[in-house]
């Protein structure tokens, strides 16, 4: 049932309110109404204010939410027209424009209305860990509320018997801690003076630097909450190998660490710089065919958009 919350509510920091369970594909129902929903927890110890607070995806913003929320309380968010159908489930609101939650994936923010993010949970199908569940009827729920930017390793298909827990704690509630600093995983240079750099998980930077005498303009320009767009002061030059190395950078748990990748500007692969090395077209039964190709040269190839071709005479 619905809850009137009196007294003044705060406005959230970051994390205080999580995105705590998706129904973005409610179709065929195992129980809970044909509608979308998301929920958020309160995990924090404040009274939560959310007016002010909206839902978006890439392509659309909610209307503000409206209401207060208590700690250790959750809320279903839906469309203002389906408000009706989750009202037995907990409290609700339904701002217009609700966001239309893609099945396979989609980014899914709380932001206030200056833009801060509040959480943002960037979902995919692969997510529920279960193919029959991810084709439709089930909800995403998060593991562990306090680590609310564990994605893949801290979300699973609900195991209530019709779907979901809208309003409730979920099903699969439990422990499940990230005790580990980010790291870099990717570091590629667009041209001789910009580089994108990607982290394995929601990262916070404290500085960067890159050897070889060369200066990067700040600040880098954040293209989600793992990458980011780095230009230079000065060229990079081909052949050479640099080291990016990020330090003190924390993920949103405050894990603190060092983390360091090595890029090369890449090249043009001319006949014969890149060959065929080896072959495998008669494996034994059960084996796999394999070709092995060679790097010739001394230059960073990328073989981006290069395609591996045979022809019938």
């Amino acid at each position: 049932p619905n809850s009137t919350t009196f007294g003044i509510g705060a406005s959230p920091s970051p994390f205080d309110l999580v995105i705590n369970e998706i129904f973005a594909d409610p179709d065929p129902t195992v129980g809970l109404p044909l509608f979308e929903y998301i929920e958020l927890f309160n995990k924090s110890n404040k009274i939560i204010d959310l007016s002010g607070l909206k839902v978006a995806d890439p392509l659309s913003t909610s209307g503000f939410l409206s209401g207060k929320l208590l700690p250790n309380e959750y809320i279903i968010v839906c469309s203002s027209t389906s408000i009706g159908q989750f009202t037995p489930y907990g409290k609700v609101v339904g701002p217009t424009s609700f966001p239309s939650l893609n099945n396979s994936s989609d980014s899914i923010r709380l932001i206030k209305a200056s833009g801060e993010i509040i959480h943002q949970v960037n979902y995919s199908d692969t997510w529920y860990q279960d193919a029959a569940k991810k084709d439709g009827g089930w909800s995403l729920e998060m593991i562990d509320p306090n680590n609310p930017c564990g994605e893949e390793n801290n979300w699973r298909a609900s195991t209530k018997w019709f779907g979901g827990t809208p309003g409730t704690q979920n099903t699969i509630f439990g422990s499940n801690p990230d005790n580990v600093a980010p790291q870099l995983i990717s570091a590629f240079a667009l041209n001789d003076s910009t580089v994108q750099i990607t982290f394995n998980e929601n990262t916070f930077l404290g500085t960067l630097s890159i050897n070889n005498g060369i200066t990067i303009n700040t600040p880098p320009q954040q293209l989600t909450s793992k990458t980011y767009l780095i230009t230079l002061v000065n060229k990079l030059a081909f052949q050479t190998t640099y080291t990016i190395t990020a330090s003190s950078i924390t993920d949103c748990i405050g894990n603190l660490g060092n983390s360091s990748f090595n890029f090369s500007l890449p090249e043009q692969g001319l006949a014969g710089d890149v060959v065929i090395n080896e072959v495998l077209f008669n494996p034994y039964t059960g084996g796999s065919d394999f070709v092995e190709i060679y790097n010739n040269s001394s230059k960073y190839i990328n073989l981006q958009n290069w395609y591996l071709a045979n022809y019938d005479n």
